[in-house]
């Protein structure tokens, strides 16, 4: 991965990493990153086939069917710092009871359009499995 202006970007996925929110950042940051390489190697015919068409929208399922759990994750912590009164406002007289409660709405309509596109990455994934390079087919521009 490479991050504009500063050259190859390393990221240590450590599994047994302690909770850190600089770590979470670091995670997060790196998705959208990763997904525009994805979209722009994809985006030349030469970088796909149909095995790793299929293995790409499986991970990109696989993905896409961790949401809930992220956003699920976020809608209890917002619950939890709200009832223990840790949330306030950044704007002078906003109700932050309101405000959490959109926030965990939205995370729950987040929640469900990432099931339905892993659903239907799904879908795409058994349909590709009937899928296979034509005989003496050969990549080139195109």
């Amino acid at each position: 991965m490479t991050t504009p202006g500063t050259g190859p970007a390393v990221i240590t996925i450590d599994q047994d990493r302690p909770p850190d929110p600089a770590y979470v950042r670091e995670l997060s940051a790196a998705l959208p990153d990763i997904t525009r390489l994805l979209v722009r190697q994809a985006a030349h015919r030469e970088a796909l086939d149909p095995d790793t068409l299929r293995a790409v929208v499986t991970d990109l399922g696989a993905a896409a069917s961790l949401i809930p759990s992220l956003t699920e994750n976020a809608a209890a912590w917002i619950e939890a710092e709200h009832t223990g009164g840790r949330l306030a406002s950044r704007v002078p007289g906003a109700p932050v009871q309101r405000l959490a409660d959109i926030a965990h709405i939205r995370l729950r309509t987040a929640s469900t359009a990432a099931s339905e596109l892993a659903g239907q990455l799904g879908w795409v994934q058994v349909i590709l499995t009937d899928l296979r390079a034509a005989d003496g087919e050969e990549r080139g521009d195109g």
